[in-house]
């Protein structure tokens, strides 16, 4: 049912996004097939384990749907404060591939988790490690090296044994576990690409000549 879903929007906002160039390089992935599990520590803090995450996900420089994988995780995240929850220092991999042969792989670190709902955000930044594909992708993506920032949110909590942590904050505040999965995430460039500064170059332009029209009218 996922697949089926992705196909159909990837068919249907990949051509349009590549064609405006807003986010010519993006990359939505989720949901993921396994689950992350976050242990409180009865102190604000909260650990954060998980096996390979995989599911299916496709990228903005065509319309095949491929598949994800991030390596296992196991940090620290916290104390708490504001609802940001800092993450100590990981170390992750992600790699996506398509039917069309386009693939990346990347470093990636995840710098915190927001909570502020039931269901909690990361965000992060990666670095290209290896790249390969048809021209469109490895212009859209860049070359090894180059950087990008991550977000992804995960489903509803669901705690172990039944607690009070609809939310981070409350499983932080004791030693009980919850699990979920990843429901949506994107990666793109830290870079504005080429597309979307000519995008933008072209409507201050217009905004010019309309703002020079406007003077002469008066």
């Amino acid at each position: 049912m996922y697949r089926n879903l992705l196909t159909a929007v990837a068919l249907v906002a990949g051509p349009l996004l590549w064609a405006s160039g807003a986010q010519a390089a993006q990359i939505t992935f989720g949901p993921s097939t396994q689950s992350i599990t976050f242990t409180g520590n009865a102190a604000n803090s909260v650990t954060v384990t998980s096996p390979t995450l995989t599911g299916s996900a496709f990228d903005t420089t065509n319309t095949a749907v491929g598949t994800f994988t991030i390596s296992p995780m196991s940090f620290t995240a916290g104390p708490q404060s504001a609802r940001i929850f800092n993450a100590a220092a990981n170390t992750e991999t992600f790699t996506y591939t398509n039917p069309d042969g386009d693939s990346i792989t990347e470093t990636c670190h995840v710098s915190m988790i927001q909570d502020n709902t039931p269901q909690p955000k990361f965000f992060g930044t990666g670095t290209t490690t290896a790249i390969s594909g048809d021209a469109a992708f490895v212009a859209a993506f860049g070359a090894v090296g180059g950087s990008d920032t991550f977000d992804w949110i995960e489903m509803a909590l669901v705690c172990t044994p039944a607690a009070n942590c609809t939310t981070l904050d409350q499983l932080a505040t004791t030693t009980a576990s919850a699990t979920a999965g990843i429901s949506s995430g994107e990666k793109f460039p830290s870079v504005p690409e080429p597309a979307s500064l000519t995008l933008l170059g072209g409507a201050l332009v217009g905004f010019g000549m309309l703002g020079r029209r406007r003077r002469k009218a008066l």
